[in-house]
């Protein structure tokens, strides 16, 4: 695609979402010349777009930049929380969305590994506290722990599980 039509493509794209853009064509190209990244100009994730700082405000030459696409689809919604009916519209689209099993093997080798911190753990455990389980939950936890009959465990294990007891029956 020419220059002149990925201009023409922004500016319409920005008048399509109600966004004023006041850059000309010269101003446009000065901005992605002087980035240094107009060959890898693009939608995808590993391209570049050129963004309005925090999303407000026209397409100027002082309220423009360029980021990469990852960033630019993350900065408008850090910090900003989601409406009773925004998260009851993502609630019903995800609804019944199952996650292939390829992908939980991506998720979990992805997260294997990570250190929580301690005020992490913390807000994990207090989130769960009080929270019963189905019967068919207590099954599988049940049948997983029978699993581990048996095993050998080291002395250091021992202690930490000796600890997490004595501190679990202590008020």
């Amino acid at each position: 695609m020419s220059l002149r039509k990925a201009f023409n493509r922004q500016r319409n794209d920005a008048k399509r979402r109600g966004i004023a853009f006041e850059l000309t064509f010269d101003e446009w190209l000065t901005i992605w010349v002087g980035s240094g990244h107009l060959h890898e100009r693009g939608r995808q994730r590993d391209q570049y777009v050129m963004s309005r700082f925090r999303d407000v405000g026209a397409y100027t030459v002082g309220n423009v930049a360029i980021i990469p696409q990852v960033e630019n689809s993350i900065t408008p919604h850090l910090g900003r929380p989601k409406s009773l009916e925004m998260r009851a519209k993502v609630s019903a689209a995800n609804y019944g969305h199952a996650v292939s099993e390829d992908a939980r093997a991506k998720i979990s080798a992805a997260r294997r590994g990570r250190a929580l911190s301690a005020e992490h753990k913390l807000k994990l455990s207090l989130s769960l506290t009080g929270v019963s389980k189905s019967p068919e939950h207590r099954a599988r936890i049940a049948a997983a722990n029978r699993a581990r009959a048996g095993r050998v465990v080291s002395a250091e294990t021992r202690a930490k599980i000796s600890l997490a007891r004595k501190l679990a029956a202590s008020p």
